[in-house]
């Protein structure tokens, strides 16, 4: 059997544009496993440090005390999952833009689909890991995540421009209508201390001015709201 690589067709990424030292975080229960991976991460150079957890309890502790530039994450976890660990770390400030890794002894393809979907950035089979495809798939990762987070980070700022943009151009639309409903209520006042009764026209105005003030403000809303959602 061989390893899923979902990176396949994504432009080649290198060590180049990978910061160091390359942190590893290996969550693992079974004790052999675990030792194993972390003997492949010490052989791939002294650029990189592992650093074993034996569950979500022990990784929960480890977050706050480590920076890691990569989490190697076993299916299965006793009670738990690595689903439920990545939830773990997606919640944590410090590693919740990390790249996390599933590793499994078996090759479910709705595990393999679960992974992906929950944020993983890549599937591996335990059964053909070696110290080079292991060596390339985290420089893969962290070069991939790093790239998408820069991404969201340059679309965040397009949108706050954007966003700016709008607003100062809805402080020039605002102003002439506001300008307009101060003008009428004074005129309304005005004939109200005179004893006389305002005409029906400068009180639609009003009217009709709020209006389209009100469905202004709901499209600029509207527009805030979504970009906040395409971004997220």
């Amino acid at each position: 059997m061989h390893d899923i690589d979902i990176s396949d067709g994504l432009k080649p990424l290198n060590a180049a544009s990978v910061p160091l030292p390359v942190e590893v975080l290996i969550l693992d229960d079974d004790s052999f496993d675990r030792k194993r991976l972390e003997r492949m991460v010490a052989k791939m150079g002294k650029e990189f440090h592992a650093t074993g957890c034996a569950s979500v309890d022990e990784l929960t502790k480890e977050l706050d005390h480590t920076a890691t530039s990569v989490f190697l994450i076993d299916h299965m976890l006793g009670t738990d999952t690595g689903l439920d660990a990545l939830n773990v770390i997606r919640q944590h400030p410090k590693s919740a833009h990390s790249p996390s890794i599933m590793i499994s002894g078996q090759e479910d393809q709705q595990v393999i689909v679960d992974s992906i979907r929950a944020g993983c950035a890549n599937f591996v089979s335990k059964n053909d890991l070696s110290v080079d495809s292991l060596r390339s798939k985290i420089y893969a990762a962290i070069s991939e995540t790093r790239a998408r987070n820069n991404l969201n980070i340059q679309l965040n700022t397009t949108t706050d421009r954007i966003l700016k943009v709008i607003e100062e151009g809805s402080d020039a639309a605002l102003k002439p209508r506001l300008r307009n409903i101060y003008r009428q209520a004074g005129f309304i006042k005005e004939c109200l201390m005179r004893g006389y009764l305002p005409s029906p026209e400068a009180v639609d105005e009003i009217e009709e001015e709020v209006l389209r003030i009100w469905q202004f403000t709901d499209r600029l809303k509207d527009y805030h709201e979504a970009q906040k959602t395409l971004h997220t």
